[in-house]
Order: structure tokens, then sequence, then C-alpha cells
């Protein structure tokens, strides 16, 4: 379920990696494509609104499972209804907008890894908490290389549109979300439900020497997918 759900995660960032190359063949220019990178900042910036994941949910619902099912449900339809859009938004080079929907599909993307990534602490045993991390590496690798890669090379050879290829990834968002209510969510009694709390307990770990070292370093590094 974890390695499915960070699959999920790698979809719309796959296709919002491939974009670029579809602004490019119409003319774009850097500064155009530079302001469409702005898509991707909800990623960099979602310690911001984790702690309220975590200090406000539907306790008969479940922690995560409260965040989970409407995020996974509000972004399968604005793929779906944003799959009729996005053809014309690509031919007249609205950027602005481009940049705008994505934007929203990277911070719904953003808040699903939050909670996953809370929720692999209660599904997983202690033995077994440290593989989160690889199904996370691995699941978002799938997903971005079926999205990016296998999206531009069935695009090329005319297999595929942007429209349609959209379209199908919102239906499997949805049918995913059918899946995860099936699953029980596991009591998470360790963490505040106040959410001043919970802020507070944020900022006392991002003030620990190792944190700091390593926020710097991850600000400072030159990385590429």
């Amino acid at each position: 379920l974890l390695l499915f759900l960070y699959t999920l995660q790698g979809v719309p960032i796959g296709l919002a990696g491939s974009l670029p190359f579809l602004l490019q063949e119409r003319g774009t220019s850097l500064m155009q494509q530079s302001m469409f990178s702005i898509a991707s900042y909800p990623f960099s910036f979602k310690v911001l609104w984790a702690p309220i994941l975590d200090a406000v949910f539907v306790k008969r619902f479940g922690r995560r499972k409260s965040w989970l099912v409407p995020v996974q449900i509000l972004t399968g339809i604005v793929m779906i209804f944003g799959s009729s859009w996005l053809p014309a938004a690509l031919n007249d080079v609205d950027v602005s907008g481009l940049t705008a929907y994505f934007f929203s599909l990277y911070f719904m993307m953003a808040t699903q890894d939050i909670a996953v990534d809370g929720w692999a602490l209660t599904m997983l045993s202690k033995r077994n908490v440290g593989l989160a991390s690889t199904c996370n590496t691995i699941g978002q690798t799938i997903g971005y290389f079926s999205a990016y890669t296998g999206f531009l090379s069935l695009y090329s050879m005319g297999y595929v549109t942007l429209s349609s290829f959209v379209m199908f990834s919102g239906y499997g968002f949805l049918v995913a979300t059918l899946l995860l209510l099936l699953k029980r969510e596991r009591d998470d009694d360790d963490i505040s439900e106040n959410l001043l709390v919970a802020y507070r307990d944020t900022f006392e770990i991002v003030k620990l020497r190792p944190v700091r070292i390593y926020v710097l370093t991850i600000l400072s590094v030159r990385y590429t997918f």
C-alpha cells in the first residue's frame, strides 16, 4: 500500500517534469520555463503545514485517512476536469495558468506525502519502519518515470495525448481512494492533537544542530531528477 501511494505521488510530478518539453515545442522562452518551475515549491515548504495534518483530523475516520481520502479525491477531480483544459492552455502558451494548475497538484501531492509518511510509522512494525523510505524512493521513481519518460515516449509516437493521459491518471487516483477506504488505520496516540503544541514540537526539532545542517545542505545543493 505504501509503495502504491508513493507511486501515485510521482505521476503529477512526472507530468510537471515533462511539460517544459511540450512548452519548448511551442517556442516558450527560458524566462517562461523558469516561471513554471514555481509549481514545484509546495514540496520544499510542506513542513509549514505538516503539523496541521498531525493535529487536525476526524478520529473515527483515522488521523491520516482524514487527509488522504479528500486529497486524493480532489486530485482525481482536478486532473479529470483539467484534462480538457490543458491542451488549450498549452497551445495558447498560458504559462501562468499551467503554473497555477500544477502548483495545486504539487500542493496536494505534498499534503499526501505528509500523510503517507506519518501513516508509515504506524502501518509498519518498529523493525520494518525503515522500509518506508525505500517505498518512498522506489514508488516516487516509478510514478515519475511512468508520467515523464513513459508519457513523453507514448506521446511522441502518437499513442496518447496529454488530455487522455491526465484523465486516465485522474481516474487512477479515484480508484486508489476506493481501495484506501478498505484499509483500517491503527491509532497513533503519541502525537499531540493540539495544533500549537504540534508547531512547537516542530520548531524544537528544527532547532537541533544536525537538522539545521541537513536543511542548509538541502537548500544549497544542486540537484536534478
